[in-house]
């Protein structure tokens, strides 16, 4: 079963419990256990979802690990994305954010707008930093595939390091 091979992939036991997500390369379960609708179940379900979107783009499983693991960890920020700078605008991003972590839109284009709205970045200043904000990446799928699956733990998976 495929969810079954992404999750053992990405560092999860195979015996899929409560204490699985204690795997996942060093994130904390509490990250995965924090979902509103289904805590850990949810979570898992959810993490075969984005292994099944992250296969478009990795062919081994280390690379789909490497992939998936910086969605639940602190993203740096400071660091260059494709050689250029996008601190200042992750920070006003995340600040425009924060408000809506405990009721996210329902959708990723009400998301958008409300993110757009709110920090007043628009083109790649906005997309960039979303981006590296959800995913720890500058690149990667299409991120309204990737937003339903995260919604419920933004404020986890929208964290920095500091």
């Amino acid at each position: 079963m495929l969810d079954k091979e992404v999750l053992e992939a990405i560092g999860l036991d195979s015996g899929v419990d409560s204490s699985a997500a204690g795997g996942l390369g060093g994130v904390d379960s509490s990250v995965l256990d924090s979902g509103a609708t289904g805590g850990i179940s949810d979570a898992v379900k959810n993490l075969g979802a984005l292994g099944r979107i992250y296969l478009e783009e990795a062919s081994t499983l280390n690379e789909l690990r490497a992939k998936i693991t910086p969605i639940f960890m602190p993203k740096d920020i400071r660091a260059q994305y494709e050689g250029e700078d996008f601190s200042n605008e992750c920070e006003k991003l995340l600040q425009s954010l924060a408000p809506n972590f405990a009721n996210p839109p329902a959708t990723y284009d009400e998301f958008k707008k409300v993110a757009m709205e709110a920090s007043g970045l628009k083109g790649k200043a906005f997309f960039k930093p979303l981006r590296i904000l959800l995913s720890g990446a500058s690149h990667g799928p299409d991120i309204a595939l990737l937003y339903p699956l995260l919604r419920e733990n933004l404020a986890n998976i929208m964290r920095v390091k500091s």
